[in-house]
């Protein structure tokens, strides 16, 4: 079933804007070289790929340990347009708390995972900066070893975030924080929405 979190869309755009704060400082102190001003390098098409920090938040995190991602997206730049569309694939995997699914034999596997579609506007500002926003879905599983039933949820999920690119020797990289929810069937999970907050490191192409 897909349900809308517009209710925590709010919320959403004021992490975006404090995920802001940090990324700019880093920029701005002179750390970083080469940027290029449109975000993008100047061409109009870009593979990204990136990974990293997954943290659950809310009740999510009281089931889950912090977790890892890796995703991979198309900076696409509309010639005339001062933002770029950017559709975005991901997988998510968390750990279960041991307090909550304990580990038995080594090798076992008990987790959360999810898969993430979205599909951002993104708007770049000067020094590699960028802010983005997006909506998409969000196939939430609950994977454990000794049960023959994988709980799943497809909902509706908001997306939003920062980054700044920068030049990496012939290509570029780039560091991001984002914020992303969506709702959660609380008769399958013990929660009734899953909210990340994705840390990423990555580069384009």
């Amino acid at each position: 079933m897909f349900a809308t979190p517009f209710s925590s869309l709010r919320t959403a755009l004021i992490a975006a804007l404090f995920a802001i704060v940090p990324v700019s400082t880093f920029a701005q102190g002179g750390m970083l070289g080469g940027m290029q001003g449109d975000g993008i390098g100047g061409r109009p098409f870009k593979v990204v790929i990136n990974g990293g920090l997954t943290v659950p938040n809310g009740k999510l995190k009281s089931v889950n340990e912090n977790g890892f991602h890796f995703g991979a997206s198309v900076v696409y730049k509309i010639p005339g347009l001062p933002f770029a569309v950017r559709p975005e694939f991901t997988y998510t995997s968390f750990r279960f708390r041991q307090s909550v699914v304990p580990s038995g034999s080594l090798g076992e596997k008990n987790y959360t995972r999810a898969l993430t579609g979205l599909g951002h506007i993104e708007l770049p500002f000067s020094n590699g900066l960028y802010v983005f926003g997006g909506l998409g879905g969000m196939n939430l599983a609950s994977v454990i070893a000794h049960d023959s039933t994988t709980r799943t949820n497809t909902a509706f999920m908001v997306d939003v975030g920062s980054g700044v690119r920068f030049e990496f020797g012939p290509i570029q990289a780039f560091l991001e924080a984002r914020y992303g929810t969506a709702a959660a069937d609380a008769d399958k999970f013990s929660y009734a929405r899953a909210t990340i907050i994705p840390l990423s490191f990555g580069f384009v192409f």
